[in-house]
C-alpha cells in the first residue's frame, strides 16, 4: 500500500483546478474578464445622461426665454405704434382750427366765452374776422404762419391779422391759455374766440376756418 501510493499519486495527479486557491483564482479571472467584456457604463453613461438632461433643460429654457423675448418685443412694437398713432392724431388735431367751447359741458360749470377787445390788441377788430397770432422770438414756425395770415388779410375784405409777441402780453397768454407758439385765435366781429389752432398753418385751412365763421355769422344775422 505504501509502495503504490506514490505511484498512484504520480499516475493520478490531483487536478490543479480542484485546488481551493485555483478555484478562487479562476473566479477572480472570470470576474475580471466579465468586467472587461462588459460595457463601461458607470461614469460615461451617467455623464451622458446628465449632459442630455442639461441639454434638454437649456433647450426648454432657451425656448421659453425666446418666447418671452418675442412677447416683450411684440409689446414694445405695439406700444411704439400706439404712441406714434397718438402723436400723429394730436399733431393733426393741433394744426386744425378747433372751435371754442361756447356751451358748458353736461354737469360741469359754465364756461364763459372769452372775448378780446381792440384795447387788448391796440388795433380795431375786423368787421368780418380777426386772426390773432401769438409769436415768440425763438419760434421757427411763426414766420410761415405770419406770411399765410398776412396774405389772407390782404386778399380777404374786412379781415384783420394781428401778430403779437407772447413775451410782451403775458396777461393775454394766461387768459387765453396759450401754451405754445405759434397759436392763432380766430375772433368773430364781436371779438369772441370762434376757433384756435397751433403750429404750421396752410392757406386752405385758414380759408376754411374763415368761411365757417362767415357762414355762422350770416346765419346769426339772418335769424
Amino acid at each position: 500500500m505504501s509502495a503504490r501510493s506514490p505511484g498512484l499519486l504520480a499516475d493520478n495527479p490531483r487536478p490543479r483546478s480542484g485546488a481551493p486557491g485555483d478555484d478562487q483564482a479562476a473566479v477572480d479571472r472570470l470576474g475580471q474578464s466579465a468586467e472587461l467584456s462588459a460595457p463601461v457604463s458607470t461614469s460615461e453613461d451617467l455623464v451622458a445622461v446628465d449632459t442630455d438632461a442639461m441639454t434638454g433643460t437649456l433647450t426648454s429654457l432657451a425656448t421659453s426665454g425666446g418666447s418671452g423675448l418675442a412677447v416683450r418685443a411684440a409689446l414694445i412694437v405695439a406700444l411704439l405704434a400706439a404712441a406714434s398713432a397718438a402723436w400723429w392724431v394730436a399733431a393733426r388735431r393741433a394744426t386744425r382750427f378747433r372751435p371754442s367751447r361756447r356751451h358748458p359741458l353736461p354737469g360741469g360749470p359754465a364756461t364763459p366765452v372769452t372775448t378780446m377787445t381792440s384795447t387788448d390788441l391796440s388795433r380795431e377788430l375786423g368787421s368780418r374776422a380777426t386772426f390773432v397770432q401769438f409769436s415768440s422770438a425763438t419760434c421757427a414756425t411763426c414766420p410761415q404762419v405770419r406770411r399765410v395770415l398776412t396774405e389772407l388779410a390782404a386778399t380777404q375784405p374786412a379781415v384783420v391779422h394781428v401778430d403779437i409777441q407772447a413775451e410782451d402780453h403775458m396777461d393775454l397768454v394766461r387768459r387765453f391759455s396759450v401754451y405754445r407758439t405759434p397759436t392763432v385765435l380766430l375772433l368773430d366781429p364781436d371779438g369772441a374766440v370762434h376757433a384756435r389752432t397751433s403750429g404750421p398753418l396752410t392757406p386752405a385751412r385758414a380759408l376754411a376756418a374763415l368761411a365757417q365763421l362767415s357762414h355762422q355769422t350770416s346765419r346769426s344775422i339772418d335769424v
